[in-house]
C-alpha cells in the first residue's frame, strides 16, 4: 500500500476513513442478480488475477462509489488495458456494463488518485513484518 493508505476497519486513504468498498463487480443480469445468487463482489484493492476469487473473464457489471477509479485489463498481470472507469470527481453512483462481457482478467482500484495495494491480491509479493 502507498504511505498514505492504511487498514483499519475500513480503509483510510488521506486521512479519511472509508467504511466500504469502492468497486463491486457482478457476474450476471442486474434484473435477476439477487434471486440468481449473482451477488456483487466487493474488491477491496486493486487484483491481479481475477481467477484468484474465482471471476477471471466472468464480469458483467462494474459499480464504481464517488471518489473511486477503477481501470480494467484483459489479461491477468494488468496486460492488455481496455478501460477506465473514473468516478473520482462525481456524488453518484456508476453503474457499467462491460462493453466486451467476461473480458477481464485484473483490476487496478484506485481511491482519489492513490492506487489500494494489498500483497498477495494486488501482487504475488509476499507480506512481510518488519
Amino acid at each position: 500500500m502507498s504511505e498514505s493508505a492504511s487498514l483499519s476497519c475500513g480503509f483510510q486513504c488521506n486521512g479519511s476513513e472509508l467504511l466500504f468498498c469502492g468497486v463491486y463487480i457482478i457476474d450476471g443480469d442486474l434484473t435477476n442478480t439477487l434471486s440468481q445468487g449473482d451477488h456483487p463482489l466487493p474488491i477491496v484493492a486493486s487484483i491481479n488475477d481475477l481467477s484468484k476469487i474465482g471471476k477471471n473473464d466472468t464480469i458483467d457489471y462494474i459499480v464504481v462509489y464517488p471518489g473511486f477509479k477503477v481501470e480494467i485489463y484483459n489479461d491477468i498481470n494488468y496486460g492488455s488495458y481496455s478501460k477506465t472507469i473514473d468516478n473520482t470527481s462525481n456524488n453518484y453512483i456508476s453503474i457499467r456494463r462491460m462493453t466486451n462481457a467476461n473480458a477481464a482478467g485484473s483490476l487496478k482500484v484506485f481511491y482519489r488518485s492513490t492506487e489500494i495495494i494489498l500483497n498477495k491480491i494486488s501482487n504475488d509479493t509476499e507480506a512481510t513484518i518488519s
